[in-house]
């Protein structure tokens, strides 16, 4: 499932994108047949025609939201796990290599806490049935 953005956070997401795969304005738009003036226009917060934020939105891998659309699809942990690196890589603050060893770290923690969830529950479920007086039949 792909992750959404509000309309404000799609420049983010494209300057993230380029500096991610080391892209030029002009190399995006080669690719998805938007011109660079327009690409940079929205990286500084400008809003697009509906046309570019398509083509935009598709090249992302994105949904976008506009204004008053709820803008947290979240329903999986894959969708929480895209959507933390989405911010991440948006953050002007961060680094592309700092952005993903947070996102990996985040990934990291999480897989620990399913599994202690899993086993915890397990022992909880192991417990319950040999205390249960039907468990000796």
């Amino acid at each position: 499932m792909a992750v959404t953005l509000s309309i404000q956070e799609l420049g983010a997401a494209l300057r993230a994108r380029r500096s991610e795969e080391d892209l030029s304005l002009k190399e995006v738009e080669e690719i998805i047949n938007v011109s660079a003036a327009t690409l940079s226009r929205i990286e500084r917060g400008h809003t697009p025609d509906t046309a570019v934020i398509g083509k935009l939105a598709e090249w992302l891998g994105v949904n976008v939201t506009t204004a008053g659309e709820q803008a947290s699809a979240i329903r999986t942990d894959a969708d929480l796990k895209n959507q933390i690196a989405v911010h991440l890589r948006a953050n002007k603050r961060l680094s592309p290599d700092v952005a993903n060893a947070i996102a990996q770290s985040f990934e990291a923690i999480m897989q620990h806490e399913i599994r202690k969830a899993k086993k915890t529950g397990e022992d909880s479920a192991t417990t319950t049935n040999k205390s249960s007086p039907n468990s000796h039949r």
